[in-house]
């Protein structure tokens, strides 16, 4: 039943655009052909084994810096990460901090096939907002680093950040938050904001 659902899906993307048809001359094999490949693409690949590695339980020690060259606060919390939408994602939720640092949250990260890039959609108690980025991985490093970028209202200001993942072993990753040069570095090319650290609860 899901298959056809999924398949049906496909077909009223496909189908739906006679344009395309027109442009490509696409007969029914060229039709069967390219149905085969959205049906491909959209199944989980390696690149979710490697966010599969983060499903589990963990305890978190974070540092943040209020601005470049300030001494770091601390934090200690909690996450659990699962698959979600059958292995096409990771979820993140996450807690941590105590009286007016206190906040929770969650993130979700995926591959998006068609692009060949990781993705971040992320959101929190301390606002109202969300966040996104996406990027590749460094095999070298075994770093995944996303990029986006923020606009403020408020301060009528945009900054440019990336979030960047670390995969030192099994049982331990590190996430980072570095602004890119702009309104919040002081003039520096890089600033780190936030540093993550998760290790595994066995």
């Amino acid at each position: 039943m899901k298959t056809r659902f999924a398949l049906a899906l496909i077909a009223v993307m496909l189908f739906s655009t006679p344009t395309l048809w027109a442009q490509e001359g696409a007969d029914t094999a060229k039709q069967e052909e390219m149905m085969a490949e959205y049906m491909r693409m959209a199944q989980p690949s390696e690149e979710h084994k490697l966010l599969e590695s983060m499903v589990g339980k963990w305890e978190l020690t974070a540092k943040y810096w209020e601005k470049p060259g300030a001494e770091p606060a601390t934090d200690t919390g909690k996450c659990v990460n699962r698959m979600v939408l059958d292995g096409r994602f990771v979820m993140s939720e996450w807690e941590q901090g105590e009286g007016d640092t206190q906040g929770h949250g969650f993130n979700i990260i995926g591959f998006d096939r068609r692009f060949n890039r990781y993705t971040l959609v992320g959101f929190d108690t301390w606002g109202t907002y969300y966040i996104t980025a996406a990027g590749t991985r460094d095999e070298a490093t075994n770093t995944i680093t996303m990029s986006g970028e923020d606009y403020d209202p408020l301060g009528k200001l945009t900054q440019k950040y990336d979030f960047i993942v670390r995969f030192v072993d099994k049982d331990t990753h590190i996430i980072e938050l570095v602004f890119k040069k702009g309104p919040l570095t002081e003039g520096l090319p890089e600033f780190k904001m936030a540093e993550s650290t998760f290790t595994r609860v066995k």
